[in-house]
């Protein structure tokens, strides 16, 4: 995103702009987080790879909830990447689904993924990461989390009591 205001003068930058990040999360599963604002020229790279024992997953954009997540599976590895059909609405709506969750869970009386707790928790693991990378030692982080149900099925514009 460029500012038209501040468009072509150069600014001093006082926070690291290239981030990188080993995670072990509770389940003992080991990730790795990287982010940049240091890619010229753009990029074609995916937004998220998720590597298991099973095959690989690459998902879309999350923050536009557009495009296919895609697969490719160690026991198929000659079927090559294959489209995961997409099974919530909303999709390419940008952050439409998040609302309709808000909304769903407002009447349906659930927890809802928009809630304060989830957002300290990610704010913490942030916190985490730059004491981390400022520090050169691990960083514990204490809040948790319930993970969140997967989204209902048919999650849709009618609201259903």
């Amino acid at each position: 995103m460029r500012s038209k205001k501040k468009y072509g003068q150069k600014i001093e930058v006082h926070v690291p702009t290239h981030i990188t990040a080993s995670l072990e999360f509770a389940s003992g599963v080991l990730g790795t987080f990287m982010n940049s604002y240091d890619i010229r020229g753009g990029h074609h790279l995916p937004w998220i790879e998720i590597y298991g024992t099973e095959g690989t997953l690459v998902a879309p954009n999350p923050n536009a909830f557009g495009g296919e997540p895609h697969v490719r599976r160690t026991a198929e590895p000659d079927a090559g990447w294959q489209a995961v059909p997409l099974s919530r609405g909303y999709t390419g709506t940008s952050r439409g689904i998040g609302a309709a969750d808000l909304a769903a869970a407002v009447f349906q009386d659930r927890p809802h993924r928009a809630n304060a707790d989830l957002a300290y928790h990610i704010l913490e693991v942030c916190n985490a990461i730059y004491t981390a990378g400022e520090s050169g030692r691990t960083v514990a982080v204490a809040s948790t989390i319930e993970r969140p149900l997967p989204f209902p099925d048919g999650l849709t514009a009618d609201i259903e009591e």
